[in-house]
């Protein structure tokens, strides 16, 4: 289901209604005025200048789908699209259940995997052929894709409870360098606390699994 519906959701592109109705209210609201970019703050809106359309803040353009994404996170080649605000949710929970398949696999395969790989006969006869080739091929697949997700999935919670994207990552690690070289302290401007960070992608009182 989240697979689903993290490919077939608009990510927030700058041709979404969602997108449209946030520049509408940002004309409305007098924030389309574009100053100098010396002058632009992290919730100042800014002219994207390869899409050519109003940049929200902590909106980036994708060079794959060649759109403006807000909360743009990375273009997925096994969504086949890119992920951001609207689709980011979907992204987060297809990346816990697949780790969480993963981990029920690995429970079960494990006692027959090393049954089937002991050196007591007597044991390993206690598995038919079919049985130890099954249980060896599920395991070193789940083992592998396991720990494929399991990096990218708590890389996920990491940026989740620091309210950053990807892209936000790189840009914060890049500032908090130049700061430290002048003697400040970087602080990212829409870390609101890892509760908040948590609500303001999920919901307020949102669980995790629903």
């Amino acid at each position: 289901f989240n697979y689903v519906m993290c490919v077939l959701t608009d990510a927030g592109s700058h041709t979404s209604t969602a997108y449209k109705r946030l520049v509408e209210a940002a004309r409305e609201e007098g924030k389309l005025d574009f100053g100098s970019e010396a002058t632009v703050g992290p919730y100042d809106w800014q002219r994207c200048k390869k899409s050519g359309s109003p940049k929200a803040p902590r909106a980036h353009f994708d060079s794959v789908s060649k759109k403006l994404y807000l909360n743009f996170d990375h273009y997925c080649p096994w969504m086949n699209s890119a992920i951001g605000w609207r689709n980011y949710r979907f992204f987060f929970l297809f990346l816990l259940w697949v780790w969480t398949g993963c981990g029920y696999a690995f429970a079960l395969t494990l006692g027959p995997f090393l049954t089937a790989n002991s050196g007591d006969r007597a044991r390993v006869r206690t598995l038919t052929f079919e049985t130890r080739t099954t249980v060896r091929s599920i395991f070193i697949m789940v083992t592998a894709v396991g720990i494929a997700v399991s990096l990218l999935f708590f890389w996920h919670v990491y940026l989740v409870l620091s309210a950053q994207t990807t892209i936000e990552f790189h840009i914060n690690r890049t500032q908090s360098q130049k700061c430290r070289t002048r003697g400040t302290i970087y602080t990212n401007p829409y870390d609101m606390g890892w509760k908040r960070n948590w609500e303001h992608v999920f919901g307020e009182g949102h669980v995790l699994l629903s």
